[in-house]
This record gives C-alpha cells, structure tokens and sequence, in this order.
C-alpha cells in the first residue's frame, strides 16, 4: 500500500556509529534507570553534551568536528533517559522534564567522578544546557549554545521562536503533506480501525496528538496494535518526508539517502512518552517575559553571561530552523553585552547543522573557549564503570 502513494521503503540497514577511540557504557544513577554514555578523548576541560529534540540521541553529535574537539578535551556524549539506549521508567507516563533530565546529568556526572565541566547544547539541547547551568551552577564552569531554542528567554517571545515552511517548494510541501497523510491511510485500512477513529479523534482533540501516541490510543479502543509495526511505519514516513525535501529545514546542503537513514535510525528515538517535554516548552513560551528596551537584558542573566558563568554562543546566518530575524536581535543584544568578558557570540554561513558543514572552524571556535575558561577540572578515574558496551 505504501508504494501506490509513491513511498519507497528505508535502504538497507545503516550500523550505528562506533565511537573513534571512544569508551562506551552504562552509568546506573538508581531508579532503575541506566544512562547510555560515551567518553571520548583525554583532555581537559570536560565537555557534556546535551542533544537537541525533544528525543534525539547522543548519535546526533556524530561528526568530524567533535572527533576534532576531543583531541584537546574530554567529551562526555549521553541519551537522556528514555532516549537512545537509555533505560526508562515504563511507568513514567508524560513525567518527563528538563530539571529532571539535568538531575540525571549530575547523577552521572557523580558516578563518572565529574567536578565540573563545560555544558554544550545543541538546538533544544541548548535550552536544557541552560536549565542546567541554572539548576548547578557551582558545576558549570562554561556554557556553549549550539542555535539554541530560546524559549523562556524574553529575545524567545520577540524573535516567535516558531518554525517556518517557506524554506520547501510548493511541490515539496504538497508531496511532505501527502506522505505524512499516508500513516492514516495505512492505519485506517487496518481491521477494527472504523470502530474507534471518530472516538479517537475526540481524544487528540482533547489532549493534543503531540503527547498522545497513536499506538495507545489505538490499544485503549482494543485495536491489535502488533498487527502494524507503528515504529518502522513512522521511521519509513519521516524517511521520505526527508527525501521529499524536509531536509530543508535544519540542513545546509542535501543529505544523502545514508545519512538520512541513519539520522531517521539512530539520532531520532526516544520512548513514546518522552515528547510529553513538548508541554513543558509551550509553557515556557508562553511565560518568557516580555522584551525591555534594554537589549543586554534579552539573553537573561546565564545565556548573556552575567550570572557569572562564560557563555560562547554559536549561531547560523542561514539558520531556516528558527527564521533569519532572530539573528538581528541577537546581534543587537551581542552588541550591548560587548564590553562583557563573560558573552561571545560566533556566526557561521550555514544553516542549523553548523559543525556538519564546518567541524575545523567549529572545533577551533570551541577549544580556543574551553581553553580559556578558568575554574578546576577533576580528571574522570582511569577506570570507569565495568559495563562498556
């Protein structure tokens, strides 16, 4: 049935990057949740990293530029619990949240013998890295924005921080459209379909098809979820949205079929519950505070670095990810915060995938921060957890 809407299947199985010189493992930080991990280079100062999302995992920072930046500091990569190979609490229904994934963070950051590090976010990374930075400062000795998500940020409310399609040509949009119509099409061809759909559009409606996964609505109303296999349906789908021209929105150049493959396989999996954070985000827009005339205030005081902690902000000229508007405040704020020895922000002729499309300049911009940043670094123990993968 898929073909007759002109969808091809995924290519053959992409393996999962193997980290170079990297040690791989789990850390048990209690509650029956294991976090994924990977140590990579020996350096100092230790860098955390902090995928973007809501539910990408660690496999998203797989690039040359970090295999770069690990030849002078330490990288610790990790899956947020529920992410990846991270474990989860099957019970945790929507329970999910920033304060908690950064309370996971420090728990591993504890096992692995951690005293303070560099936290670097990517996109909605970015945001997280911010509420850890806020939420453990004595443990952040320097914080790194990757074209963050500003949602509780006042510079967040004036810029929209809201996605935009003008970046895909008509024929794209109407061929993205088509396919993402295609898992209800297959979905109501399943036997027992007919009995639930208008209940179960009732219940979206009500409770909003962002943090409501399908496959549960479809077991509550006795449908024989094993029937389909809604994983592989939705990782052909977003496939060919991404062939189709959805690659638009946060790349530079097209991707190949491989890549695609492999960021719809690896980078992208998380526990159905895990997008119940979307809620989370919506609050956070809708509580950031209002612009003042004051642009050195837009940042707030950890991403403008006045609460104390270094902030190097990178950002993209051609970011179509969050709009080009955005970069023009916050050159205005970078301009107020100058004389701050604390703020640094970085552009790069790009779109939202920066250190994919230049890892040299990346990896340079970020050591020579990281290298400069004053505080005290404990080394990670010559042995970690015997649990490598």
């Amino acid at each position: 049935m898929l073909k007759d809407f002109g969808i091809v299947d995924l290519p053959p199985l992409v393996p999962r990057h193997r980290w170079k010189s990297g040690e791989e493992g789990f850390v048990d930080i209690g509650g029956g949740i294991k976090l994924h991990y990977v140590v990579q280079g020996k350096g100092s100062p230790t860098v955390v990293l902090f995928p973007p999302g809501p539910g990408n995992t660690l496999e998203s920072f797989h690039s040359k530029a970090f295999d770069n930046l690990a030849a002078s500091a330490r990288i610790i990569y990790v899956d947020p619990r529920g992410v990846g190979m991270s474990t989860w609490d099957p019970g945790a229904e929507g329970k999910y949240t920033a304060a908690q994934q950064c309370d996971d963070v420090v728990k591993m950051l504890d096992v692995l013998g951690v005293d303070e590090c560099v936290a670097l976010g990517w996109s909605f990374g970015g945001f997280i890295a911010r509420q850890f930075a806020e939420r453990y400062p004595d443990r952040v000795a320097g914080l790194i924005q990757i074209a963050p998500s500003l949602y509780e940020l006042p510079i967040g409310k004036l810029c929209g921080e809201k996605r935009t399609n003008k970046n895909q040509t008509e024929k794209e949009l109407r061929d993205i459209k088509c396919i993402r119509a295609v898992e209800a099409e297959v979905l109501l061809a399943q036997p027992g379909v007919t009995e639930w759909i208008a209940k179960a559009r009732e219940f979206l409606a009500l409770h909003g098809n962002r943090t409501v996964p399908l496959g549960k609505i479809m077991k509550n109303r006795g449908f024989e979820e094993d029937k389909i296999d809604l994983f592989l349906l939705d990782k052909i789908i977003g496939y060919n949205a991404y062939k189709r021209g959805y690659w638009r929105q946060q790349y530079t150049k097209a991707p190949s079929d491989e890549h695609i493959a492999y960021f719809i396989l690896h980078e992208e999996r998380d526990d159905r519950y895990y997008k119940a954070m979307c809620d989370e985000i919506e609050k956070a827009k809708k509580n950031a505070p209002p612009c003042s005339d004051d642009p050195s205030w837009w940042l707030g005081p950890t991403l403008s670095g006045q609460s104390g902690i270094p902030v190097l902000l990178l950002e993209a000229k051609n970011d179509l990810t969050w709009g080009k508007e955005r970069l023009e405040n916050l050159s205005k704020a970078a301009e107020a915060l100058k004389m701050s020895g604390n703020f640094r922000l970085v552009t790069f002729p790009s779109n939202h995938d920066m250190f994919r499309v230049f890892p040299n300049k990346f990896a340079k911009t970020v050591t020579n921060f990281v290298s400069a940043l004053p505080g005290r670094y404990i080394p990670l123990p010559s042995r970690l957890p015997q649990n490598a993968l």
